[in-house]
């Protein structure tokens, strides 16, 4: 039960972390760590290895949205347009 409380709570601070502007990668590295610590000593890599699983589990998903939520589009393409915006959103800042 200790273990399982101490888990959420790391888990809910890396969470929150990531919504903090400066850090946030260093959240977000954090809580990739820890979703693959998971797959790999709870869910076993998904079963894969065993030739029964059906699907990889959550860990390598986390890891991806990670990807994604850390890059950002000035970083990696800078100068670029922005991107052109519905009418609806148009005086919405």
């Amino acid at each position: 039960l200790i273990a399982a409380i101490m888990m959420a709570a790391a888990m809910a601070i890396i969470g929150a972390g990531v919504w903090l502007d400066r850090p946030r990668n260093l959240f977000l590295i954090l809580g990739s760590i820890l979703a693959m610590s998971f797959w790999v000593t709870t869910e076993f890599l998904g079963g894969i290895l065993t030739g029964q699983g059906t699907d990889p589990n959550t860990g390598p998903l986390i890891v991806l949205l990670g990807v994604c939520v850390g890059m950002r589009r000035e970083r990696w393409f800078p100068g670029a347009p922005d991107p052109p915006r519905s009418p609806r959103t148009a005086g919405v800042e």
